[in-house]
């Protein structure tokens, strides 16, 4: 019986760690109003109250890490990421 020696790993992870895998379906909502603007169209649509720092905070994320890195997506990440900087930029001056 020294040869049939069973190891059992239980391995127990919380349900937080992989519930938010994939594209989040708010993102899916807010694109639509940002695809094809400049950075300084974003910047505007945050002054008037249509979109928050952390709306384009959350888009710049998910679309960086949960959807595909086509050409599209990095230009929405790179406008996304100016329009944040210029943004954080403004309200420390």
């Amino acid at each position: 019986m020294k040869g049939s020696s069973i190891i059992i790993f239980d391995i127990s992870s919380p349900v937080k760690t992989f519930a938010n895998v994939g594209p989040s379906p708010k993102v899916d909502r807010l694109l639509p109003r940002i695809m094809g603007k400049t950075p300084n169209r974003i910047i505007s649509e945050v002054e008037f109250g249509r979109l928050t720092l952390a709306d384009l905070e959350l888009i710049r994320y998910d679309v960086h890490y949960n959807r595909p890195q086509t050409n599209i997506n990095r230009m929405v990440v790179a406008a996304v990421s100016y329009a944040i900087q210029e943004l954080k930029q403004g309200s420390e001056a």
